[in-house]
């Protein structure tokens, strides 16, 4: 889903995506089911819906397949094995196809991955290690995920490339100082793999490093599109190819030196020699749809490649592009955020896909990333950006039009919001990026004077919702990326006074329609999340729902009366 939003004074076009919020509201009515996002072993992300009392266990949603923000597949260097992120870490044994390991080392609070910054992972060519970008950041972890550290400062460092003898790491870098900036010319940077050495190679984009670890292959960024190879300390330069109608995406280079690329003018997979002769097409119609889809990646030996084709399949070919064969099919299903309309009637999320029609409840795609719905049910809050530039916006169902609400201030951005019951207030998040960690403060836009009020730190936490009589908000403290089990649910008024804790290793809280229940989620084990009801008092707390995955994001249906 695209468009483009007003940021900053600058329009900035968008693409929706999950950071993993909880969309919620509290409408006073009586206490219908509570829908949720779910991650289960026998598909992808959905919406499913369950009863309070935990039965009733039903899948809204059915999706066909298709990549989650699909990255470069990387090849192990045994060349047994592709790791590539589809939601979370998938380790894929090349000649079955199984997948020998699954899990994530893209993980945000509440063991979500981290496709909101999808920013690629490479194998360290011992195949120890990976180096992954999360939060605009490098890091490096073995490769079960343990013992990761940072790599880079950021603000926006992502595609890493490790040289062939492991001492070294390309990257993409966009933004200068402690504040990522779209409108920054991405360079290439290369750092040590002990995090020393850090210095620029120069213009470009997703570099890919030469057999013999003296060059890069890069995206150029200027115009006419270029492909060029450049030395590693920057000072040679040579475009192998520029053309003003058409793109050239994610180079790779073999280990046999041809070098590999997609075309998007004609949506090929295309080659190279390293002194630009021997231009061919490898795979015609490779894909279909944005170039994400494509980064295509060598195999050690060079002889064959591997790509993301249509429908969320990885793909094997051999280095000519005969024997094309489908791999892994990527787990079906991206449906984001859920929330109830105030009626009980609609659900709205962010769709993969154009939702079913006809269905209970009626399925709407929401036009905003987090949706809240109005007490009136005819708009929608949410969140609209890219690139580190996020506004909150309201959307008119009826008409489409959209208007601002907030605008981000550096490097703090708007995140889940919630509308009060009597529509006078939007409570939201706002997103200060720390070390490691992100803080969050609860804000209020003043619907009826178009004002923001409240002060950072004066409501310290994230994810609210309203109580049903709109005298308290329902809270997290959702801060820290490595240790979302320390996140605890709290009750606070308005002006910040008398927080009380709930529950701890809780979070995304949403209060029931009579206000008597909390739902909440609560981290049980490695990429395993699930649904828990207590009292709003914080007592009598007890689980409902038992999937080995990920179950996230309720919300209460509120029925009338």
């Amino acid at each position: 889903m695209k468009g483009a939003v007003v940021v900053g004074g600058f329009t900035v076009a968008f693409v929706i995506v999950s950071i993993g919020s909880a969309a919620v509201n509290a409408f006073p009515g009586r206490n219908g089911r509570i829908v949720f996002t779910s991650v289960r072993l026998n598909g992808g992300l959905e919406l499913w819906g369950v009863k309070r009392d935990g039965t009733g266990l039903a899948r809204l949603t059915s999706h066909s397949p298709a990549m989650n923000q699909a990255v470069r597949p990387a090849w192990s260097p045994d060349g047994h094995s592709i790791a590539f992120d589809a939601g979370v870490l998938h380790v894929v044994d090349v000649q079955s196809g199984r997948v020998r390991s699954r899990r994530s080392i893209f993980t945000q609070a509440g063991g979500q991955s981290c496709t909101a910054c999808p920013g690629g992972l490479a194998w360290s060519p011992d195949g120890r290690h990976f180096v992954f970008s999360r939060g605009g950041r490098l890091w490096i972890g073995r490769r079960d995920g343990s013992h990761q550290r940072r790599l880079t400062r950021g603000p926006g460092d992502r595609l890493p490339s490790w040289s062939p003898d492991g001492t070294r790491i390309a990257f993409t870098r966009q933004g200068h100082g402690s504040v990522p900036d779209p409108r920054d010319e991405p360079r290439i940077e290369i750092v040590g793999a002990d995090g020393r050495g850090l210095h620029i190679v120069g213009p470009g984009n997703n570099a890919s490093w030469s057999p013999e670890g003296r060059r890069l292959v890069v995206e150029g960024i200027d115009f006419p599109s270029t492909l060029a190879v450049v030395s590693a300390d920057g000072r040679t330069r040579r475009v192998l190819l520029a053309d003003p109608e058409c793109s050239f995406r994610a180079p790779t280079w073999a280990s046999r030196g041809t070098i590999a690329f997609g075309a998007d003018c004609v949506g090929e997979l295309q080659a190279i020699e390293p002194d630009g002769s021997g231009r061919r097409t490898l795979i015609k119609a490779a894909y279909a749809a944005a170039y994400s889809e494509l980064m295509p990646s060598w195999s050690p030996n060079g002889r064959r490649l591997a790509f993301a084709g249509q429908n969320g399949m990885l793909r094997l070919a051999n280095a000519d592009g005969s024997h094309v064969r489908d791999v892994f099919r990527a787990p079906p299903g991206s449906d984001e955020l859920p929330a109830w309309s105030p009626d009980g009637r609609r659900v709205a999320a962010v769709f993969s896909s154009t939702p079913p029609t006809h269905t209970t409840p009626e399925l709407v795609a929401s036009p905003v990333w987090e949706p809240a719905w109005s007490p009136d049910g005819h708009h929608l809050v949410g969140t609209l950006g890219e690139d580190y530039a996020f506004a909150l916006v309201v959307v008119d169902l009826e008409s489409g039009d959209e208007r601002s609400i907030t605008e981000h201030q550096g490097a703090a951005l708007p995140a889940a919001s919630a509308w009060s019951p009597d529509g006078r207030w939007i409570a939201f998040a706002w997103l200060y990026p720390a070390e490691g960690d992100q803080r969050a403060s609860i804000l209020f836009y003043d619907v009826a004077r178009s004002v923001i009020v409240g002060q950072e730190g004066a409501i310290v936490g994230d994810h609210p919702s309203w109580s049903p009589d709109g005298s308290r908000l329902a809270v997290d403290t959702y801060f820290d990326d490595r240790h979302p089990e320390r996140s605890s649910v709290f009750t606070v008024r308005r002006d910040g006074r008398q927080r009380r804790r709930l529950a701890r290793n809780a979070s995304q809280p949403a209060w029931s329609p009579d206000g008597r229940k909390i739902v909440f989620v609560r981290i049980l084990g490695r990429s395993n999340s699930e649904l828990f009801v207590m009292n709003a008092d914080g007592s009598h707390q007890r689980r409902l729902t038992f999937n080995p995955g990920r179950d996230d994001a309720p919300d209460w249906q509120a029925l009338p009366p």
